[in-house]
């Protein structure tokens, strides 16, 4: 398991392929199906970089993408309807935080501070971003 970008791209193939997307015409399918430019499906599939947010987003709301499982390996490749907005939002923020604080988590941290965050998020109702930060630099 991989959550380098290439780790990335590979789990983002298999995504693709489970949700119907043709590896015949992949780029075509992908700006056709998804609405993402040539640039963006070249650079996220050839691992030249990771998803934007707004493409996981996307993924997560109409194709049930686990978005954990894109970024790290770990879970089932796609979410169950009942996870909710709420984890998903738990998934952007620590992503988010990551990207800003240019740090590159093992599998299974983020597994664990997405759990944290969400046990969090459900008792307070509000992402604490200290909490995330934390636990993310620790």
């Amino acid at each position: 398991m991989s959550n380098s970008t290439q780790g990335v791209a590979t789990r983002l193939h298999q995504f693709l392929t489970e949700i119907g997307i043709s590896t015949n015409n992949r780029g075509a399918d992908i700006q056709e199906k998804l609405g993402w430019t040539q640039s963006q499906y070249a650079k996220t599939l050839t691992g030249a970089q990771y998803p934007t947010v707004p493409m996981m987003q996307e993924l997560r709301m109409n194709h049930l993408l686990n978005i954990t499982w894109l970024l790290t390996g770990l879970g089932p490749m796609k979410s169950m309807e009942s996870d909710g907005n709420k984890n998903l939002e738990v998934q952007i923020a620590v992503i988010q935080m990551c990207a800003n604080l240019n740090v590159k988590l093992s599998p299974r941290k983020m597994e664990h501070i997405i759990k944290v965050i969400s046990r969090d998020y459900e008792r307070k109702q509000q992402l604490d971003k200290e909490l995330m930060k934390d636990l993310i630099i620790d």
